[in-house]
């Protein structure tokens, strides 16, 4: 691996170090520190792959002797995500009003191209490019998809432009995003769209912390690099679709000839620092547990409209932390959920505060009181012990006045 000497998106040299993270690859006893850009607020890796055959080796070798049913096993779960990405990009279509019948649609990292068949299976002219050998094999044989097993370039899959790129859980691998997305707007067409899912910094969860992920976005800085290169943000949600809820930003976007504003994002250093050190202390739920309430906030988006299916979502995070911090967990639990404020309730539901954070929290009856001691806790990363000297401190004060 080598060091990265500047920003990969605006080539700056100044950067402040943010959280350092063991690596995950066996083959590298390096420490990973992820930066923050001065200019332009990104957040990526101080060490990045060389060349093409060190992603071969973290991607390819767990896979090479990959049988069609441990295929099968390991890509479970990736039809349901697809169809819940189809469908959310069927809605955001419907109400661009645009068809695309017998559009082309290029998806770039296609794994089980599960999504590619239902594409394929609405009329869509489909293909696939993945550098996994495996894992295309047994995309063409069981899901009827083609796919060119090279590293995406704009001319990989022809010199016909496409309706549609997709790529999903990709952006944060690509260690040079201008190059690759000025490839991407070279190989679409005019009134074409682009449409990927990417982990959100504002809520990424720590095992999303790994060598391969070496840049981090947030939809402010995904939207400054979109527009460098030529596209202008359609839709952007702050979660993905499937068991992705949460923690993904899920972006549309079409080529334009805007050009693009300067860099604006450089002053959000002790954000993202303080996003990750919350989510490296995270106890969010897994992706298998959150997938049944995404099911149904997508029915409520469907039944309801997106604005109240957001605000019956907000509800329910208030009503489950609620309820969790009034569970036994080894020691009876003393705190009264109707004292708590519900930014302190998400907080917990959220795994940014534990349970002996709310307990020491709840000593506190004035809400004011409470995000005071909340904000300290976010900001100096407060352990249990020290959030209790502190809540002494306030309620010291309180009984002097």
């Amino acid at each position: 691996m080598k060091v990265v000497e500047s920003c990969p998106v605006c080539n700056e040299t100044r950067s402040e170090p943010l959280v350092e993270i063991g690596s995950t690859t066996a083959s590298h006893e390096s420490r990973i520190i992820y930066v923050h850009c001065k200019l332009c607020g990104l957040v990526y890796s101080n060490l990045q792959y060389e060349q093409n055959a060190e992603l071969d080796q973290f991607y390819d070798e767990p896979y090479r002797d990959l049988t069609r049913e441990q295929f099968l096993r390991a890509t479970a779960y990736k039809a349901e995500v697809n169809r819940f990405r189809k469908k959310w990009l069927d809605d955001r279509l419907h109400e661009l009003n645009r068809a695309y019948s017998g559009g082309r649609a290029l998806e770039i990292g296609c794994k089980d191209g599960s999504f590619l068949r239902l594409l394929k299976e609405d009329g869509w002219t489909t293909v696939g490019v993945d550098p996994n050998k495996p894992f295309a094999k047994y995309a063409e044989e069981i899901n009827g998809v083609r796919v060119v097993t090279e590293y995406f370039h704009e001319r990989v899959a022809g010199s016909q432009p496409f309706d549609l790129i997709a790529a999903f859980d990709l952006i944060e691998h690509i260690q040079s995003p201008v190059v690759f997305l000025r490839a991407v707007k070279n190989a679409i067409k005019d009134n074409g769209l682009l449409y990927f899912e990417t982990p959100d910094l504002r809520g990424i969860h720590r095992d999303k912390l790994i060598d391969a992920h070496v840049i981090l976005y947030t939809q402010e800085t995904l939207s400054q690099l979109l527009a460098s290169t030529g596209f202008r943000v359609i839709a952007c949600e702050d979660h993905g679709p499937g068991p992705l809820t949460f923690d993904y930003l899920i972006v549309l976007a079409e080529p334009c000839q805007d050009r693009p504003q300067a860099w604006r994002e450089g002053n959000t250093y002790e954000k993202a620092k303080s996003f990750l050190e919350t989510s490296m202390k995270s106890t969010f739920p897994s992706p298998s547990k959150v997938l049944p309430r995404n099911r149904l906030f997508h029915i409520a988006q469907k039944l309801f409209g997106e604005k109240r299916a957001e605000y019956l979502k907000a509800l329910y995070l208030n009503w489950t932390a609620g309820r969790r911090t009034s569970e036994p967990n080894n020691a009876a639990t003393t705190t009264d959920p109707s004292k708590l404020s519900s930014l302190v309730r998400e907080a917990y539901l959220q795994g940014r505060i534990s349970r002996g954070h709310v307990e020491q929290l709840g000593r506190l009856d004035n809400e004011f009181l409470q995000l005071k001691v909340l904000a300290r806790i976010k900001a100096s990363f407060l352990s249990e012990e020290e959030t209790k000297h502190f809540v002494d401190g306030e309620l010291r004060q309180l009984s002097a006045q």
